[in-house]
């Protein structure tokens, strides 16, 4: 009996068996008919499991770690480290001994190669001369003249106005040149990814806000930063130097930014402990103006606040010191396109411009326009021409410099992270921008590695890029701006070793230095 019940099972698991796999060869027999239409009919090509220049699927399963696929920027090696805490001391202990040798009285004209070590990139200047206004400017610094101090202002998209990059080439420069200030801030944020780092700063909520990225008053006057406040009752808002690090923790100068127009009100300042100052706003006709409180060098904080009777029109504070050093402004517009700097009104920016007295103008835009897929590139050349012209007196300061925009990419219709099509094509239009209007330029898409570059800093372990390829993670984007502070370095020793500077000391071959690309 038992024998006949095994039997039976036996058979009827047959049985079942063949029928599963008779399901399994149609369904594979099914699988491979299509995967062959898909290469039959264009229309699939989205559909197919590989194409040439693909990894073979699952291939990556069974390789070592391909170092390749590292971004060719300094420090590579050490981004692959699983331990970040121990990559970062040895970059504070590489600084701290940089550090020593240019704070020393014969050195700080001086750029060792070590300085430089690991750039992969230069600042494109093909005749040397459009940068150098500032590198003289920085050669005053360097020399600890009275009251030399080098200011950037850098104008640029969403990387900037959280202070991404921008925050590593301040912290670089003023390390090396000496903390002049923190520089620029705008009086409140509001709803804007705008943040700074190295100062403490607050402010209420209830300011309106018109910034020129939306074109908020058409064609006016939005100030230094882009971004025009005005006030409700009791609006307020709070500047300090900050309480942490190495830079940005001293001021001897706060200077605010404001408008005066008919109808204005009053905004009372406090510096410290001392007495509130009553700054009146109003005037017959609309008019900048600028109000400095100076005080003893050292840790301080300003408060302002309105004192309820009518709006004041503020734009924003600069922190500074009496002391040679850099002040680098970070002037960031969420958003920002270049041609919506044209809604500057010309004479306000101008004037703007010239009370700031920067020594180098950085336009770092791109981003946003690679996005739109409908860019007519020659009309994008246009537009771009016309803001440096509105921004930069040719003949006279500042010296100019367009920064281009990161990779940019998206997913394709296979689901691969590639570069955004128009993103080569904005660069090489902003090279050509830069050379004919007398800027220098910095690549910083072929810093970053070029083409699907940002599927390389995706795929980083520890990421250098966000899962949106627009923007790099605050690891990557500390690379970035240390790529352009040894870009800075380099282009700074080079122009004192062909003697275009006055007084300065002599310089390491250019055959000792790195000669990475984008050489003169």
């Amino acid at each position: 009996m038992l024998k006949r019940l095994i039997q039976k099972d036996s058979i009827e698991f047959d049985a079942s068996t063949a029928a599963a796999l008779r399901k399994l060869a149609f369904i594979l027999l099914t699988l491979v008919l299509f995967i062959t239409t898909t290469y039959a009919l264009p229309i699939l090509t989205r559909f197919r499991p590989w194409v040439p220049g693909e990894a073979v699927p699952l291939a990556r399963l069974f390789q070592p770690y391909d170092s390749s696929l590292l971004p060719a920027f300094a420090e590579a090696a050490a981004l692959a480290a699983p331990d970040q805490d121990a990559n970062r001391r040895k970059s504070r202990e590489r600084e701290s001994k940089v550090k020593d040798k240019a704070g020393s009285p014969a050195a700080r004209t001086r750029i060792a190669p070590e300085e430089i070590e690991g750039l992969t990139q230069q600042i494109e200047d093909p005749e040397g001369r459009a940068l150098a206004p500032f590198y003289q400017a920085l050669l005053r610094t360097a020399e600890r003249r009275s009251k030399a101090i080098t200011r950037v202002a850098h104008f640029g998209d969403s990387a900037v106005a959280a202070d991404s990059i921008t925050v590593t080439v301040r912290r670089r420069m003023q390390k090396r040149f000496g903390d002049a200030g923190h520089g620029f801030i705008l009086i409140a944020r509001g709803q804007m990814h705008y943040y700074h780092m190295d100062i403490r700063h607050r402010a209420s909520d209830d300011w309106q806000l018109y910034p020129i990225v939306l074109l908020s008053l058409g064609t006016d006057w939005y100030g230094y930063g882009g971004v025009q406040f005005r006030s409700a009752p009791g609006s307020w808002a709070r500047f300090a130097t900050s309480d942490r690090g190495e830079v940005g923790g001293r001021a001897s100068r706060f200077e605010i930014f404001y408008q005066i127009y008919p109808g204005g009100g009053k905004l009372i300042a406090k510096l410290d402990e001392q007495p509130p100052v009553a700054i009146d706003t109003r005037g017959p006709q609309k008019q900048d103006a600028w109000f400095t409180l100076e005080t003893s060098d050292g840790p301080h904080k300003l408060s302002l606040r309105t004192d309820g009777r009518a709006p004041v029109r503020l734009y924003g504070v600069a922190l500074e010191r009496e002391t040679p050093g850099v002040v680098y402004d970070s002037l960031g517009m969420v958003g920002g396109r270049a041609e919506r700097l044209l809604a500057f009104e010309r004479e306000h920016i101008q004037g703007q411009l010239d009370h700031r007295d920067p020594d180098l103008l950085i336009l770092a835009f791109g981003g946003n326009e690679a996005d739109n897929r409908w860019l007519d590139i020659a009309r994008y050349e246009r537009n771009l021409r016309k803001v440096v012209k509105h921004l930069v007196v040719q003949g006279n300061r500042p010296a100019c410099l367009l920064f281009a925009p990161l990779d940019q990419a998206e997913r394709d219709e296979r689901g691969e992270i590639r570069t955004i099509a128009k993103l080569p094509e904005i660069v090489e239009t902003q090279r050509r921008v830069a050379r004919a209007q007398g800027c220098a330029f910095f690549d910083t898409y072929q810093a970053m590695g070029g083409k699907d570059a940002m599927k390389r800093w995706y795929r980083q372990r520890p990421r250098l890029a966000t899962s949106d390829f627009r923007h790099a993670t605050a690891a990557g984007y500390e690379r970035i701006g240390d790529m352009f502070y040894k870009a800075i370095l380099k282009g700074f020793a080079d122009h004192l070793s062909k003697g275009k500077a006055a007084g300065g000391s002599k310089q390491p071959k250019t055959s000792d230095l790195p000669n990475p690309k984008g050489s003169n």
